[in-house]
C-alpha cells in the first residue's frame, strides 16, 4: 500500500504541474523546505562513506578514541573526569597528516 501510494502521488503531482503550471508555486515552498532538511544529511552521509572507503583503500584503519575511565569529581556539581586512549595511534597520526596534506 505504501509503495503504491508513493508512486501514484508522484504521478499525480507531475500531472498537476503539467496541466496547471501555477501548481509549482503552491508546491515549491514545501519542496524547498524538504530539500533544505534532507540534503545536508545526505551530503554528510555520502562524505562519510567516501572517506571510509578511501581510508580502507589506502590500508589505513579507522582508528579513534576510546574512553578508558570516567571519575565523578566530588562537590563539582556533576562534573566528571574523562580519561581517553587513542586506538591505532600511528595509523591515526598518518591519516591526520594525509588529511592535512590534501
Amino acid at each position: 500500500f505504501y509503495s503504491l501510494h508513493i508512486v501514484i502521488s508522484i504521478i499525480l503531482l507531475f500531472g498537476l504541474v503539467m496541466h496547471y503550471n501555477k501548481m509549482i508555486w503552491y508546491m515549491s515552498p514545501s519542496l524547498l523546505y524538504y530539500l533544505g532538511q534532507n540534503v545536508p544529511i545526505c551530503v554528510e552521509s555520502v562524505f562519510k562513506w567516501w572517506r571510509s572507503r578511501r581510508r580502507a583503500d589506502n590500508g589505513g584503519g579507522v582508528g579513534g578514541i576510546r574512553v578508558e575511565k570516567v571519575v565523578c569529581i566530588p562537590d563539582s556539581g556533576g562534573c566528571v573526569e574523562l580519561s581517553f586512549s587513542l586506538n591505532n595511534s600511528q595509523e591515526m597520526e598518518e591519516s591526520i597528516e594525509e588529511e592535512a596534506a590534501t
